[in-house]
């Protein structure tokens, strides 16, 4: 009887010490400690078909745990809708060639991220 009062109380601790640790994974990062920065070299967006233009985008990437850059279009209710995804490594020079729906994007954004989904870097323009 006694070994089975110490069970119970046992699973009660795990049991909020549990919910506490949920609250916790809940939180987020939005970004790391690594200084990992997107470098824009060159910023051509807006040529070619009036309804579809290109976006001509080379980016220098910084961050000793980059791995995924995005391009992504946000919309005037603030919805990201992703462009184009590539693969990227510290010091690598990354270059979106891509086109884009005029009607519906108030801004490109560019996040950085790393091999766990942390997001490390954020870029936003307007388009013209």
């Amino acid at each position: 009887m006694r070994s089975f009062i110490v069970v119970c109380l046992l699973m009660l601790a795990v049991g909020s010490a549990g919910a506490e640790l949920g609250t916790a994974v809940v939180e987020t990062r939005p970004y790391s400690q690594n200084n990992a920065s997107l470098e824009v070299s060159m910023w051509d967006v807006g040529g070619g078909n009036f309804f579809r233009p290109n976006a001509n985008i080379i980016l220098n990437i910084h961050g000793a745990r980059a791995s995924r850059v995005t391009l992504s279009s946000l919309d005037s209710n603030g919805v990201l809708t992703e462009i184009q995804a590539l693969s990227c490594r510290d010091g690598e020079r990354v270059n979106f060639n891509t086109k884009y729906n005029i009607g519906g994007t108030r801004a490109l954004v560019i996040r950085l991220f790393d091999a766990r989904n942390n997001m490390l870097a954020e870029l936003t323009r307007n388009v013209p």
